[in-house]
């Protein structure tokens, strides 16, 4: 069975809930718990799959602050988020060092652009993709430098490739608009 990204498994059992099932403050705290208990053990287990892994990076590292993100699960669980945030990262990070975890990163890659180049994307994560795009820092694990550098890609050429093919698919919607 494929296991899924945290907060889709939270949809999902919320969706096959019964209506007459009431909801208490305790039954959402179990839940949050468990969300984030699944999500530590997909992350940390490199049996599977690399887009599990990165569905469930994308959640950790998410900034919302919805009732079932990272950030909300880890404050009522009774852990500081930052904390954990940090210690998950110095995880991965170690997990590379010794492994060169380069699926990871590739993949990572992969998603964000294919993210910012599809026009049926939200623009918040858009906007986000191209800040990570933008950003030049070296030193984190997943900047869009050491993802480029796993897929052997030079940043520079990669980032203009990727934003030459972005500015085609705007002046193409653009012009699907005008003909519509």
């Amino acid at each position: 069975m494929r296991k899924q990204a945290p907060l889709q498994i939270a949809l999902d059992f919320y969706n096959e809930i019964p209506p007459e099932i009431q909801w208490g403050e305790e039954e959402v705290e179990v839940l949050r718990y468990g969300i984030l208990k699944d999500a530590l053990h997909l992350i940390c287990d490199k049996r599977n799959s690399l887009r599990e892994r990165v569905d469930t990076l994308v959640w950790i590292e998410g900034e919302r602050d919805d009732p079932f993100s990272f950030k909300v699960c880890c404050e009522a669980s009774g852990l500081d988020p930052d904390e954990l945030h940090g210690r998950i990262l110095s995880m991965l990070r170690q997990q590379h060092d010794d492994e060169g975890d380069l699926g990871l990163l590739s993949l990572i890659l992969e998603d964000a652009t294919g993210q910012l180049l599809k026009t049926s994307a939200k623009p918040d994560v858009r906007v986000r993709v191209l800040h990570w795009l933008h950003d030049d820092s070296s030193e984190k694990l997943y900047s869009f430098r050491a993802c480029c550098r796993a897929a052997g890609l030079n940043p520079e050429v990669h980032r203009a490739e990727v934003l030459a093919r972005l500015s085609q698919a705007s002046a193409l919607d653009s012009t699907e608009r005008q003909v519509a």
